[in-house]
């Protein structure tokens, strides 16, 4: 098995949204209030910046 491990991209951004949002909701974390409803969830690439001193890493399997 291969593992990469890299910062989070424009490009995964829709995929890493619906991630969150169905945790979210299998939990019952939906709606105002609760971090998966927030606008920050559709574009996490963007908040998530050296300039902000923020990280998120994604780890890819094979590749």
């Amino acid at each position: 098995m291969n593992v990469v491990i890299q910062p989070i991209t424009a490009e995964q951004d829709p995929d890493i949204c619906r991630i969150i949002q169905a945790v979210g909701a299998e939990y019952g974390a939906v709606g105002e209030g609760f971090g998966p409803s927030d606008p920050e969830v559709q574009a996490m690439s963007q908040y998530y910046t050296q300039e902000n001193k923020s990280l998120y890493l994604v780890a890819r399997l094979n590749g």
